[in-house]
């Protein structure tokens, strides 16, 4: 019995020298991150009707309507075009991006965040992206003042990439 005893010893030895040098992790969750300030909203002040000049000279970011993308064609504005579907992760990260830094570019740029393929598209929305040749949502297109495609960007855009980009079209 005496070496059954001495076997035993020895086993709980080990064992405690093992724990001892064993990390535990922690397994709480981490502490879920606050969530980010609102949005500061923008106001675009209403054209002075005396002004000397006819062109509206802030930069906007709106749904899609054909009446409103033919106004800016017509008007040879530099156009974002957002293909954006409700259903859509990556389209939920990057439209209010596109909501809170178009409006900050300037110029005559015109943005139109425009249904692709979900609940809320219409034919004409269908037919644009026809014309673009878009596959799935969560496409950008920046178009110069001739309707030239100047980039075409599929996924998100950083705050930067996104300023950089709008801001080579109104120059």
């Amino acid at each position: 019995m005496n070496t059954f005893m001495r076997r035993i010893g020895i086993a709980a030895v080990g064992l405690a020298l093992l724990g001892q040098s064993c990390r535990t992790e922690d397994l709480t969750p981490p502490p879920t991150p606050a969530p980010p300030p609102p949005v500061a909203s923008t106001t675009v002040e209403a054209p002075n009707p005396s002004a000397e000049t006819s062109s509206t000279t802030d930069s906007t970011y709106t749904p899609f309507t054909q009446t409103a993308y033919n106004e800016a064609r017509a008007q040879n504005a530099p156009i974002f075009l957002f293909f954006y579907a409700n259903f859509c992760p990556t389209c939920k990260e990057q439209d209010p991006r596109n909501q809170h830094i178009l409006p900050t570019i300037g110029g005559d740029l015109r943005g139109f965040r425009v249904n692709f393929n979900d609940s809320e598209t219409d034919a004409d929305e269908r037919a644009l992206a026809k014309e673009f040749g878009v596959t799935y949502q969560h496409t950008a297109f920046f178009l110069d003042r001739n309707g030239k495609l100047l980039k075409k960007v599929i996924g998100t855009q950083s705050n930067e990439a996104l300023t950089q980009d709008l801001r080579a079209l109104i120059q």
